[in-house]
């Protein structure tokens, strides 16, 4: 069919333009109700008005272009009908310097096209590959996604390629913001002639395993995070990025929200863990992007150091050997001191509050666990329990503990704790570590045995004064300053100025490390609850090991690691059972009432009914609000199946847990502003654990 200057186009029962003559560049509007294809041009429009410019040459080139119309071309003149049949097997695909080593971000998502994706602030290389038989004499692309257009107009492509396929042409460009982009490609040939194929590209951050990070990237990364520590007393930061929320406000907000009173817990211990952490995370990374647009919020897998671990002969240390915890990462503190002294975060000081009504702070003054009565003014890991170097094959997170959350977990009510727990709580137990306990072997060993010692010190010593602290056991002293010696600052707990404890008091006491299938005797247990609650100092906590965990850097690649593996659950192996409610395993094992742990502790409380709400499971209802803002569009759960064109346009707001959990699921996940690269664990495929489906 041929359409000149001042001709219509009949299609079907309907004329271009209702039969209005054709002009150079004039608007043409018109609607297509069934599949057809007629001199050239191809409609599967669906119904929809489409809007097209006649170009010289005559051909049409598409204006406005819903999503539905990926890869449609159009041309009209019998000199480019062959042309225009050719352009519709063009293919258009975005790299970057991640794809070149790591293959196309975000396949496994079913709403992204494979090589669709593009990130934000990033150099993209954007390659169209065009058949064989058309030789261009040139290649222009341009963008466009609501009010964001490319920034110099029409972009001209250098030739990359040529093959018996046909030629490669690539452009770089760099988009702005998430959402979604129509890309035009025109191509022109030397006879004057040009067709335009049109396509969609999908833009988000993307989420990376820390240690597959580009150097930059992974640079970009820690300073982002270094400037947000160093907003807190550097006011020209935040005047140069408008953003006040420095790290400050993460540690004590996380802190206070775990501490919010002495019997509940609204962060951990609960339904509400997972999806309060996927909101500390993304109010982070929000952050983190106001200090840097390019940067994203990478994960931290450590079931690959479980690997290496198991390949090292179980070898304590080589957990900390890794380049994770050299200088230029999260920095080393293995030597005597227990702190950072190199890199970035050397000699980092922990956060002071002064509010001396709030439970957050120690008897120091430092943003830490009330019962934790470390006096360091630096953030402090000891990286052992007690100074014991004992096997934590079976503690550490392992491919094994993954896999099983994956595969063989179907309700919320065992998966949400088994997250907290088994698949992620001992990475920070042994981040943080335990001290002044070091002579516990030698006092114990011979009279209670080194299996149940053992269990006390990797497990118990860093919750033995969390659980008498809440139960009104022991309580810490009111102040002690820098320089009280240690010996004299210690929790003060009941019984402890009588010979004998009350058999009340001595069962409450054993009972938080004592192992029921132990065999010891009355006065064994009576001289060793003396001797750990009343004579020895008092146990003393790393950072990571409590509140406080959010001033260590370690922390922020922790949970996206949980959150990854919760996406790639819903896709592949969905929970079959989404009820709010603890299963009876884990009621059973840890402790807890249909809600949490301190609900149940607390039970004896209540009146009547005790598995009613109440406030020791606050943040653990299925409707409890997140402590901490979750970055999604407006309607993120209520909108449309379909991504329209234009930029994602994300509010940061409160969420509910179980909106949270909505979240990583396939239909919702198309409306976070990020996605996860992938989801591959080849180290676990090796030890034999498959993650595929």
């Amino acid at each position: 069919m041929n359409l000149e200057y001042g001709a219509t186009a009949q299609m079907g029962e309907r004329t271009a333009a209702e039969r209005q003559p054709l002009t150079h560049n004039s608007a043409v509007e018109f609607e297509v109700e069934t599949d057809e294809r007629e001199g050239g041009m191809t409609f599967t429009f669906g119904g929809k008005v489409a809007t097209f410019v006649l170009l010289s040459g005559a051909v049409v080139s598409m204006v406005a272009m819903p999503s539905m119309f990926q890869g449609a071309t159009f041309g009209l003149d019998d000199s480019t009908m062959d042309l225009s049949s050719k352009m519709s097997q063009a293919t258009l695909k975005a790299s970057n310097e991640h794809t070149q080593v790591h293959g196309y971000a975000g396949e496994e998502y079913d709403w992204l096209d494979s090589g669709s994706l593009v990130e934000p602030h990033k150099q993209t290389t954007l390659t169209a590959s065009l058949p064989a038989g058309v030789s261009p004499s040139s290649v222009h692309m341009q963008w466009h996604a609501g009010s964001y257009v490319t920034s110099d107009g029409k972009i001209e492509a250098a030739e990359s390629s040529e093959s018996d396929d046909g030629t490669s042409w690539q452009i770089q460009t760099v988009f702005p913001v998430p959402g979604q982009y129509v890309v035009e490609i025109d191509v022109g040939l030397p006879s004057g002639a040009v067709s335009s194929v049109a396509y969609n590209m999908t833009c988000r951050y993307v989420r990376r395993e820390i240690r597959s990070l580009s150097h930059d990237d992974r640079n970009r990364f820690f300073d982002a995070a270094k400037a947000l520590l160093d907003l807190d007393t550097d006011p020209t930061i935040a005047a140069a990025t408008n953003w006040t929320k420095g790290l400050a406000y993460y540690v004590r907000k996380h802190l206070r929200n775990a501490i919010a009173n002495k019997r509940s817990d609204r962060m951990h211990d609960g339904m509400g863990f997972l999806s309060q952490h996927m909101a500390i995370s993304s109010d982070y990374e929000r952050a983190l992007q106001a200090m840097d647009p390019q940067v994203s919020l990478p994960y931290w897998d450590y079931t690959i150091d479980a690997t290496r671990y198991n390949l090292s002969g179980w070898d304590q240390a080589s957990l900390w050997d890794s380049e994770l915890w050299t200088a230029n990462w999260f920095g080393n503190s293995t030597g005597e001191s227990h702190i950072v002294e190199e890199g970035r975060w050397a000699y980092q000081e922990a956060i002071t509050d002064d509010d001396t009504n709030s439970f957050a702070r120690n008897p120091y003054g430092w943003l830490r666990a009330p019962w934790n009565l470390n006096p360091s003014k630096h953030v402090t890991r000891f990286h052992k329990l007690c100074g014991v170097d004992s096997d934590i094959n079976d503690k550490w997170p392992s491919c094994a503990n993954h896999h099983h959350a994956l595969k063989y977990i179907t309700d919320y009510g065992t998966y949400i704790p088994y997250t907290s727990y088994q698949a992620h709580g001992y990475v920070h137990a042994l981040i943080g570590g335990t001290s002044k306990c070091y002579d516990w072997v030698d006092k114990f060993k011979d009279s209670v045995g080194l299996d149940q010692l053992t269990s006390l010190l990797t497990v118990d010593s860093f919750a033995l004064f969390h659980v008498p602290w809440r139960t009104g056991l022991c309580t810490p002293p009111e102040y002690c300053s820098s320089d009280t010696p240690e010996g004299e600052c210690k929790m003060l707990c009941r019984g402890c100025d009588s010979e004998t404890f009350s058999k009340e008091q001595l069962a409450q006491y054993a009972g938080i490390f004592w192992l029921n299938t132990t065999d010891h005797n009355e006065l064994i247990e009576e001289q060793m609850v003396r001797d750990l609650f009343c004579t020895s100092e008092t146990v003393v906590q790393g950072d990571s090991i409590e509140g406080s965990s959010p001033i260590d850097i370690s922390f922020w690649p922790l949970h996206p690691t949980l959150e990854r593996l919760t996406v790639y659950k819903n896709m592949k192996f969905p929970f079959t059972n989404t009820s709010w409610i603890a299963s009876k395993h884990t009621q059973s094992e840890d402790s807890w009432d249909n809600y949490c742990k301190w609900g149940y502790t607390f039970a004896h409380d209540l009146p009547g009914n005790n598995t009613m709400k109440n406030d020791y499971c606050s943040g653990h209802y299925n409707d409890s609000l997140s402590a901490f803002e979750v970055v999604v569009p407006a309607d993120a759960l209520t909108g449309s199946s379909a991504l329209e064109e234009g930029p994602l346009d994300v509010v940061s707001r409160q969420l509910t847990n179980e909106e949270i959990m909505n979240l990583m699921t396939p239909q919702h996940t198309m409306y976070l502003p990020y996605v996860y690269d992938s989801f591959t664990w080849d180290h676990c495929e090796e030890l034999g654990f498959d993650f595929s489906l």
